[in-house]
Order: structure tokens, then sequence, then C-alpha cells
């Protein structure tokens, strides 16, 4: 890597260009124009490393009597294509959406170059072309370098650059409430520091806040947030609605969004670690199923009481997570099904609601495919 900053100074008309490099180059190889070229270690040329643009330059290497104008500056880090403007802020900006647009990655040795300048400002972070995409990859590149010696203002991407630092241990209810802004990105690299033990949840409602899930991060915090502390007959006839949107969401993810569903640990699969499903409150945050989630708020379900299902299949809710669980590995399987083996288009399938277990199951099938040999062909489920 031959690292290079291209300096453009001026006096009344007169111009200069001057490349300053780790190991001389022959500048017209790389595109070019040069009027001098001299190594980032010759004392000639440090007071135009150091400088910023506009300030006034007396260079003993350029005869004349008036002083010199800095009026561009311009660095390369890995290759002589492209570089990072570093004339102003705004020019800088610039260069990193030029990056980006041109699908280049940035190179890490610009962000350790001038973190300390830029990072903690709050301008920087707030020109309106800091997208979250750019906004991941800054802050990633970051992660490893060295603390800035300021944070910005902004409370969002000061924490974000806590994260970086080790200098935050906790995702705090603050945090969450902003969580979705956060670029996915960074979001997984603070939720492996999770797994790592580095960070760890203020509460477990900032855990199913923060859920990638929506049926966790809002069908169950909702469930969870109204039925706490509420009187018996309400929380039964709560958790009612929460399972009706459980299954709606459940069948919608699987079957017309084509997801394969996976709520681990809160619903374990049939092929989970967990076989256990008797409530097991030691377990950290991150390990709770339903069982420690509803014990953890003091929410128990009267299921006896409930009219919710046909017949008396559940009396207690370990039986329902058993039977849920059942159902996720179902939907699982019927996600495939549904696929035409002729076309391999998606089947227009009928749904059947079982009041037995208070779930829907694919009742049939057929494949609407004009050009498919299985067209309108109907296929039956047991």
């Amino acid at each position: 890597m031959n690292k290079a900053m291209l300096c453009r100074v001026k006096r009344k008309q007169e111009e200069k260009i001057i490349l300053i490099i780790k190991n001389k180059i022959e500048p017209e190889t790389e595109g070019l124009k040069v009027d001098y070229q001299y190594e980032d270690s010759d004392p000639a040329v440090q007071q135009l490393i150091s400088s910023q643009v506009g300030q006034k330059l007396e260079l003993d290497f350029l005869a004349g009597e008036d002083s010199w104008q800095l009026s561009s500056k311009k660095m390369f880090i890995s290759n002589f294509d492209y570089a990072y403007d570093l004339s102003s802020l705004t020019d800088f900006i610039d260069s990193l959406i030029t990056f980006k647009a041109n699908d280049r990655e940035i190179d890490r040795e610009i962000i350790q170059m001038l973190k300390d300048d830029i990072f903690s400002a709050a301008v920087f972070w707030e020109n309106d072309t800091i997208d979250q995409d750019l906004t991941a990859e800054l802050i990633l590149k970051y992660w490893d370098l060295d603390a800035v010696q300021n944070y910005p203002d902004n409370d969002y991407y000061k924490k974000l650059m806590q994260f970086a630092d080790s200098k935050l241990d906790t995702i705090d209810q603050e945090t969450a409430d902003f969580w979705f802004d956060i670029p996915a990105a960074v979001r997984s690299k603070i939720k492996e520091e999770v797994e790592s033990g580095k960070i760890s949840y203020e509460n477990c409602s900032v855990y199913l806040k923060t859920a990638v899930n929506r049926i966790v991060n809002t069908i169950l915090l909702n469930f969870i947030s109204e039925a706490a502390g509420e009187s018996q007959e309400s929380i039964n006839n709560l958790f009612e609605k929460f399972h009706y949107q459980l299954i709606d969401e459940l069948t919608k993810m699987a079957l017309e969004e084509n997801k394969k569903l996976n709520l681990r640990p809160i619903i374990p699969h049939a092929d989970s670690e967990r076989k256990d499903l008797s409530l097991q409150p030691d377990l950290k945050i991150t390990e709770y199923s339903l069982l420690e989630i509803f014990d953890h708020y003091s929410i128990a379900v009267d299921f006896e009481a409930l009219n919710l299902f046909s017949e008396s299949s559940f009396k207690t809710l370990s039986d329902y997570l058993s039977n849920l669980i059942i159902h996720l590995d179902y939907l699982n399987q019927m996600r495939e099904k549904i696929k035409c083996e002729s076309c391999g288009q998606k089947l227009d399938y009928e749904l059947k609601y079982s009041s037995k277990y208070a779930v829907y199951k694919v009742d049939s099938a057929r494949c609407t495919n004009l050009d498919c040999q299985k067209f309108d062909q109907e296929i039956k489920f047991d």
C-alpha cells in the first residue's frame, strides 16, 4: 500500500500540484499530473501534511516572495484511481458517497486517520447524505480502533460509538427505543457481543423489544405489557387475543411470505436442545421460553377457564407450548409442500380452521400456472 497525499497550492495566477508519497512513483503511469513529488518523510513537505485547506504557507522549495495558499488536499490510500477529498468536511463526505455509489469499500486506514477529527463532530453525522448503509460501514470499520477523544452530542451516534469502544455493556431502554433505526449490520454486531457475554440487556422488556422477529417485539411484548398486573379474567381475554394474533402471524410468515419460522428459544423447535418444557427460572434472559417470560412477569393463564379450544387439550402453559412447537414444525413443513412438484410455483391453498387446537391447517391446494402440467389439479392434505 503506497499511501499518498495530493496537494494543490495557489498564489495569484500561479498554481502547483505536489504529490507527497511513501515511495516515489511514475505519476504519468497512474494518470496523475504533478509538478513536484516528495517522499512523506521529507522535511520540506511536513508542513503541507498537517496544514488545513485555506492556510497560508511559506514553502521553501517554491521560489518567490508571496505565501502560497493550500487550496485542495486529497488522500490516496489503496490505489490511485480514486482519492478521499480532505479539502473540507463536505468534500470528504461527498467523496465517501462517491465511494459507496461506485460500490467500493471504504478504507479502514482513512477512518483511523480522521476519526478524532470527524467522528466527534455532530455536523458530520447529521449530514443528509449519511445514510444507514454508510453509517454501518463507518461504525463497523471503527469498531476495533482506539476510542475517539470526544463523542458527538447526538445520543444515537454517541451510543453506537460507545458500543464499538466497549464503553457500554448494556442495551438499555433508551437504546431499545431507537433499536430498529440502527443499521442491521451494526445490530448484528451488537448481538454478537451479547452472545459472547460482552453486552447484556438491561431487562426482559428491552430483550423482547429488540428481538428480530415481529411476533416477539410486537405481539408478545404487547400482550405482556397489557396483561401484567391484570385480573385473571382480563389475562385470559388478553391471552385469547394474543393466541389468535400469534397463529395468524405464524401462518402468514410461513405460507404467504415463505419464511422459515424460527422463534428459538421463546418457542423451542422440535429439534431444539431444550427438551424439558418445565419452568426453569434460573435461565439467562436470552434463553427464556414463553414459560420463563410469563413467570418473569407473573402472568398465569387459567387454561381450564379458557373458551379458546373446543376440547380441554391444554391444562398448563407447558401443554400449550408443546402444541405450539408441533404447529410451528407443521407450518415449516407445509411451507415446502405448497410448492408445485411440476413447475415449482407456490400453490394456491385453502385453509381450514381447527377448533380443537385453535390453529389453521392447509386443507387443499392447486396450481394456478396455466402452463403447468398439473394446472388446477387439487391436492388434499391430511
